[in-house]
């Protein structure tokens, strides 16, 4: 039982995460960041119900990945950020 306790305990703070997904407690219909982008590796659970989140992580266990995800947004941020720094910089009297 202490395991699951800890194991949930993880999850709420956010860091029962890896390769295989991020593991949530709560109904999984709340707003999260680029979550259709995400939604295959996001697991959700009943707060406080040791069955299911027992299940969510034998569900995950010995899941190979086949092929990582090799992609990411820090081009988009990087590019977004570019074009805030030039707004701010930008002669705007002329």
């Amino acid at each position: 039982m202490r395991e699951i306790v800890d194991l949930d305990l993880a999850a709420v703070r956010g860091s029962a995460c890896s390769a295989r997904g991020t593991i949530i407690p709560g109904p999984g219909d709340a707003p999260l960041f680029e979550y259709e982008r995400f939604a295959s590796r996001i697991h959700f659970y009943p707060p406080g119900d040791e069955g299911r989140l027992r299940a969510t992580f034998e569900g995950l266990a010995g899941k190979k990945l086949v092929a990582k995800r090799g992609d990411s947004n820090v081009t988009g941020y990087i590019a977004d950020f570019d074009r805030f720094v030039r707004a701010l910089t930008t002669d705007r009297s002329a």
